[in-house]
């Protein structure tokens, strides 16, 4: 498993973008944040996993702070609550951040 910052600009960025006004489009969620989660076929199709009226978690957090200087999860809870969030854009170039997961040799192997 592979989760990256997919960067503006790019066409996976614009064809994502347009999956998720889709998606936002069908679902209808509260007002805060959309935690989808998609993935991209060999043969290039956008595959929907799943979604939730909530931030993702884990290294998301800390891939949205280092990426975007962003704390997703008070930015959820602001909007939730109506008291309202602004997302201040970051100075200076974006740093690429990601997180893998490989599986070790044992559990790739048939037992």
């Amino acid at each position: 498993m592979v989760v990256q910052v997919v960067l503006e600009g790019t066409p996976i960025h614009a064809r994502l973008c347009a999956f998720n006004r889709r998606v936002v489009a069908a679902l209808q969620p509260p007002d805060g944040a959309l935690h989808m989660e998609v993935f991209e076929r060999g043969d290039g199709e956008l595959v929907f996993v799943e979604a939730s009226a909530r931030p993702g978690g884990g290294d998301l957090v800390w891939i949205y702070a280092t990426h975007d200087g962003v704390d997703i999860e008070e930015a959820h809870f602001r909007l939730r609550s109506g008291a309202g969030f602004e997302l201040q854009p970051r100075e200076g170039p974006r740093t690429h951040a990601a997180f893998c997961v490989y599986p070790g040799a044992a559990a790739r192997s048939p037992s």
